[in-house]
């Protein structure tokens, strides 16, 4: 059985998989402007290196379990609301920061990010596989090959 790729989560699993994988080995980039965009971190410290590394395997995490899993009805609602609470929560971390003022940060990037996942999780999901339905598929597959 082949496993469908292609979806928004796959992007999204890149995506924080290549932010983690950066977090980890030059967690510096956390803290440099590029262009209009603002750092996630004003200050560079000692801790807040730890952080961003610590972060970046939360993110290889995510990344890895949203290109693997083959997200449906019943398992991507929950998940989805996951990824939108974690969304809100980094648009709350700027917003904080920059004491109510809207300053482009890494931080919205990823809020929209989580955001988009989310919604895609709820209500784009694959339908739920029932043994009835794989023997349909596996029978006309059978069917082809004869």
């Amino acid at each position: 059985w082949v496993m469908p790729h292609g979806d928004f989560s796959d992007l999204a699993g890149l995506l924080c998989l290549g932010a983690g994988a950066a977090s980890i080995y030059s967690p510096e980039f956390a803290t440099m402007e590029y262009g209009p965009l603002k750092p996630f971190f004003t200050t560079a410290s000692a801790e807040t290196t730890m952080v961003i590394q610590f972060l970046g395997g939360l993110l290889l995490f995510i990344g890895f379990t949203l290109f693997t899993n083959r997200w449906n009805t019943v398992n991507g609602k929950l998940s989805g609301i996951g990824m939108l609470a974690a969304g809100g929560n980094s648009a709350y971390i700027a917003w904080k920061m920059d004491a109510g003022v809207f300053v482009l940060r890494g931080w919205y990037i990823f809020a929209g990010l989580f955001a988009l996942t989310g919604l895609s999780l709820m209500f784009m999901a694959n339908p739920v596989w029932t043994a009835a339905a794989l023997k349909k598929v596996e029978d006309a597959k059978k069917a082809k090959n004869k």
